[in-house]
């Protein structure tokens, strides 16, 4: 009896995560079709199941990450529905729990020498930017409040764990309490009138 061919077993998702992986590791460069199908343990033949070349994989792999480490925030109706505190609060367990930062340094580091990525990159900011500025905008800020806050967190939610991958979740968890506490009041510390 002859070997069973793997190629339909691998999924397009299968193929898109890995290439995520690859890319995370080993640049763009790395991002080959060879290379893929060894570390699924699937032929090249299954590739061309899913993507017609490389260059639609590229293309595709833009898209995934945006919809699989955003639009999974930013698409969730329980999410949009909840209180906006409570909302901010979601989105940071959600980014911890599914490692929806993980990918950053390798996407910005693609888009630093790929104009049509670096547009998608920016693009899946703004989303981000504009879900959470709505957020921080009914807890009643405006102006530069509104959007120094938001962009902290962004920016706290999406380079935290890449620079400073430390502590129990336990201790995480009291971080980013600690963070929304500051970020969501009103900015009256001690010694200010």
């Amino acid at each position: 009896m002859g070997k069973v061919s793997s190629t339909r077993q691998t999924s397009r998702a299968d193929w898109l995560a890995e290439a995520l992986r690859v890319l995370e590791k080993g640049g763009v460069a790395a991002v080959r079709i060879d290379r893929l199908a060894r570390n699924l343990g699937t032929s090249r033949s299954g590739f061309y199941w899913h993507f017609a070349d490389r260059a639609e994989l590229l293309r595709a792999i833009l898209e995934y990450w945006s919809g699989a480490y955003t639009g999974i925030v930013t698409g969730d109706s329980e999410i949009v529905a909840l209180p906006p505190h409570a909302r901010l609060a979601r989105i940071a367990d959600m980014i911890a729990a599914h490692g929806l930062s993980r990918y950053e340094i390798a996407m910005r580091a693609w888009a630093a020498h790929d104009r049509d990525v670096e547009r998608a990159v920016r693009r899946v900011y703004g989303e981000r930017c504009d879900f959470v500025r709505r957020a921080f905008q009914e807890l009643g800020f405006r102006g530069i409040d509104l959007d120094i806050r938001a962009r902290l967190f962004l920016a706290y939610h999406t380079w935290e764990r890449a620079m400073f991958e430390d502590g129990s979740p336990e201790e995480q968890a009291r971080r980013v309490a600690a963070e929304l506490d500051l970020l969501t009041g009103s900015g009256d510390g001690p010694g200010e009138s």
